[in-house]
């Protein structure tokens, strides 16, 4: 299985490390709705602060609009479900989500998703504008 060199909207202190079929299926995912943001999961693993990513998950239960994404309660319940069955050894190390038509910035909800949630080194946020055909990765470093 090759592994892909994502695409980078800026420099990346540890870029993860992800196959090239891990990654189409989330890209795939974003580009599924342009009316809406929707999103998903990364499972893996973290290896001297780099996300080794082994899995995506899309997340099918969470509410997206035009401009917005939100993992609920359900959402939440499910990814970890997901994970606990079908990736045991394995942690969620990041997460996904389309901004259609509006650019590749992570935006202050987005910054409070990555810094609640995604906190420790290494752990990754993928955008993708599935409108404009971009893409960008983010990772947590130095908390």
């Amino acid at each position: 299985m090759e592994d892909a060199a994502p695409p980078r909207a800026g420099k990346l202190a540890r870029s993860p490390k992800v196959p090239s079929d891990v990654l189409r299926i989330a890209v795939d995912h974003m580009r599924s709705d342009t009316d809406r943001e929707v999103g998903g999961f990364f499972v893996g693993d973290l290896v001297e602060g780099r996300a080794q990513i082994v899995a995506a998950l899309p997340a099918l239960a969470a509410v997206g609009s035009r401009v917005d994404l939100t993992f609920d309660h359900a959402t939440w319940s499910d990814v970890v479900e997901r994970v606990d069955r079908d990736h045991p050894d394995h942690v969620i190390v990041g997460w996904f989500h389309s901004h259609p038509g509006h650019g590749i910035f992570l935006s202050g909800y987005d910054t409070f998703i990555q810094e609640s949630f995604f906190k420790a080194d290494g752990m990754v946020a993928l955008v993708v504008d599935p409108i404009a055909g971009s893409m960008g990765w983010f990772a947590t470093d130095g908390g």
